[in-house]
C-alpha cells in the first residue's frame, strides 16, 4: 500500500506564474544567435554567413516573414509573392504587426508574440487540467516537462511563426475538449473551430482528427447541421484565399503546393496509372512513412518521456468515456497515416510534422502523472524526468554544445543517426568549430517609423485588418466559450488591436 499524498493544493496562480517564468527563461536564454534554429544553420554549414534581422542572428527562413508582417503593419506592398506563402496562415504576422504597432520594433514584437502565445497555452493547460480533475502539483510537473520539449526551446527566440502556429492549433483542440456537450455538437461552433485550423500553420493532421471526431464520433443532431458545419468551416478560408488572389493579381505564392503537395500527388497518380509496375510502392512507401514517423516523434519528444508515457498508458488502459477525448487518440493515428502516405516523397521530413503528437503526448502525460502521483516512487521519477528534461532544454546554455540542435532538425531525421556524433566537438563560443556563427552586431530594437498607408490601399488594408482581428477574436471566443480563458479575453484582444493603430499617429 502506498501512502496518500497530503491534500495541499498549489494555488492556480502560482502554477501559472511558474510556467510563465520557465517560458521567460527559455526565451531570454535562446534569443538571436542563441536560438537553436539560428545556430543550427551554423552547425551544419561552415561557409554560409549568418542571416540577420535588425542585427540579430536568425534562421534564413525568417527573412521573408518581415515583408508579410509589414503588409499588416502599414500595407507595405509585397515585392515577392513567391516568398509570401505565410499570408495563407496570417495569425502570426498579424499578431506581430499589432505588437510592433505599439512598440515600433519588429524584432521585439516577434519575440513578445512568441512568449505571449506560449504563455496563453500554459494558462489554458492549467485550466483544462483543473477541468479534468488533475491534481495541480501533478499538472505543474507534467506541464513543466512538456514545456521543455524542442518545439519551445527551438522557436521561442526565433522571429518566426512556429510558436504561434502551435499555440493556435493547441488552443483550438483544447477548447473542443473543454466545450459543453451542446456546444461540441453545434455545427456553427464546430465549423468555426475548423476554419481557424484551416487558416493556421500545417493543419492537416489536426484537421483530420477534429473533422473525424465531428463527423463520425461526436455527430450533429440534424442532417442539415452537416451542411452548416461544412459552410461555416469553408467560408472564411474561401474569402481569405479570394482576397489574396485579388491583391496579388493571382500571383500569390504556390511554393507550398509545388514543394510539398505536388510530388506526393504526382507519385500516387503514377501508382494508380501503372498498378502492376508499381505493385510494391504502397508497401515501401508505408514502410518509409512508419520509419520516418518514429524518427520525427523521438526528435520532438525526448525518448525517456515517450517510454514512460506509453508504458503507463498500457498499464493503466484509460477508457475514453468522454467522446471528445477521442480527438487526442486520433492525433497520433492521423499523423502516422499521413506519414505513410507522404513521407516517401517529402524532401524535408521535418520533426515539426509530429507537433500534433506532442499535444497528444502532453495530454496523456498529464493523465499518467496524475494517476501515479499518489505513489512516492513515481513522484520522484516524474520530478527526476523533469529535471533531466530541463537540463536538456538548457544544455546549449550550460555546456555550449549545439549537438541537440542537429538531433532535433530535419537533417537529423533524414540523415544517418550516427551523423549527430560528428558535431560533438562543436561549441557555440568557439570560432574554430563554428566559424560562421558571428554574434557581433548591435541589435536595433526600434526600427519602425510611423505607419503611412500607400495611396489606394485603404480598402484593402481595412479588409485585411478586420478579417484577421475577427479571426483572432474568434480564437479567444472559442476558448472563452469553453471556459478555459476568461470571458473578457476576446474584448482585450480587440482592444489591443485598436490601441496598435497608434502607429498611424
Amino acid at each position: 500500500m502506498h501512502r496518500p499524498v497530503p491534500d495541499k493544493p498549489l494555488p492556480k496562480l502560482a502554477a501559472i506564474l511558474i510556467l510563465w517564468a520557465w517560458l521567460a527563461l527559455l526565451t531570454l536564454t535562446h534569443l538571436g544567435a542563441r536560438s537553436p534554429y539560428s545556430y543550427g544553420w551554423a552547425v551544419m554549414s561552415s561557409s554560409v554567413p549568418a542571416s540577420r534581422i535588425s542585427g540579430a542572428v536568425v534562421n534564413p527562413d525568417a527573412l521573408p516573414l518581415v515583408s508579410v508582417a509589414m503588409f499588416f503593419y502599414d500595407a507595405t506592398p509585397v515585392k515577392n509573392w513567391e516568398d509570401a506563402q505565410n499570408l495563407r496562415f496570417p495569425t502570426h504576422a498579424f499578431a506581430t504587426s499589432i505588437v510592433a504597432g505599439i512598440t515600433r520594433s519588429y524584432l521585439f514584437a516577434s519575440y513578445a508574440v512568441n512568449f505571449l502565445f506560449a504563455a496563453l497555452v500554459a494558462w489554458v493547460a492549467v485550466n483544462v487540467a483543473e477541468r479534468f480533475a488533475i491534481r495541480r502539483s501533478a499538472a505543474l510537473v507534467a506541464l513543466l516537462t512538456a514545456f521543455t520539449l524542442p518545439i519551445y526551446v527551438e522557436y521561442l527566440g526565433q522571429p518566426m511563426h512556429y510558436v504561434v502556429g502551435i499555440a493556435v492549433s493547441f488552443l483550438v483542440v483544447l477548447s473542443i475538449l473543454a466545450l459543453p456537450e451542446d456546444d461540441a455538437r453545434n455545427p456553427w461552433i464546430a465549423g468555426a473551430a475548423v476554419s481557424i485550423l484551416m487558416l493556421n500553420y500545417d493543419p492537416l493532421v489536426f484537421l483530420a482528427a477534429v473533422i473525424a471526431y465531428f463527423l463520425f464520433i461526436g455527430g450533429f443532431p440534424r442532417r442539415r447541421d452537416y451542411a452548416i458545419f461544412l459552410a461555416t468551416a469553408l467560408a472564411p478560408v474561401l474569402v481569405w484565399v479570394g482576397y489574396l488572389r485579388w491583391i496579388s493579381h493571382a500571383m500569390m505564392s504556390h511554393n507550398l503546393q509545388r514543394r510539398y503537395f505536388a510530388p506526393v500527388i504526382a507519385a500516387w497518380i503514377d501508382v494508380a496509372r501503372h498498378p502492376i509496375h508499381n505493385v510494391l510502392v504502397p508497401f515501401v512507401a508505408s514502410h518509409i512513412g512508419i520509419h520516418s514517423a518514429f524518427r520525427e516523434v523521438v526528435a520532438l519528444i525526448h525518448w525517456p518521456l515517450l517510454v514512460v508515457c506509453v508504458a503507463l498508458l498500457i498499464r493503466l488502459r484509460p477508457r475514453l468515456a468522454d467522446k471528445r477525448m477521442w480527438i487526442i487518440a486520433l492525433l497520433p493515428v492521423a499523423f502516422v497515416l499521413e506519414q505513410m502516405a507522404v513521407a516517401a516523397w517529402d524532401w524535408e521530413l521535418n520533426p515539426r510534422r509530429a507537433i500534433p503528437v506532442a499535444l497528444a503526448f502532453g495530454v496523456s502525460y498529464c493523465y499518467v502523472v496524475n494517476a501515479m502521483w499518489p505513489r512516492r516512487g513515481w513522484r520522484i521519477a516524474f520530478i527526476s524526468l523533469l529535471i533531466g528534461c530541463g537540463f536538456l532544454a538548457m544544455a546549449d546554455t550550460i555546456t555550449r554544445s549545439p549537438i541537440l540542435a542537429y538531433v532535433h532538425s530535419g537533417q537529423g531525421v533524414r540523415e544517418a543517426p550516427q551523423q549527430a556524433i560528428a558535431h560533438q566537438d562543436q561549441r557555440l563560443d568557439n570560432k574554430a568549430t563554428m566559424p560562421m556563427l558571428a554574434d557581433d552586431q548591435p541589435i536595433v530594437w526600434r526600427d519602425l517609423k510611423r505607419a503611412t498607408l500607400p495611396a489606394g490601399e485603404i480598402v484593402s488594408f481595412a479588409f485585411a485588418q478586420l478579417f484577421n482581428v475577427a479571426l483572432l477574436v474568434a480564437l479567444f471566443w472559442l476558448a472563452a466559450r469553453a471556459r478555459i480563458l476568461p470571458g473578457w479575453t476576446p474584448a482585450i484582444a480587440a482592444a489591443i488591436w485598436l490601441i496598435s493603430l497608434v502607429r498611424f499617429l
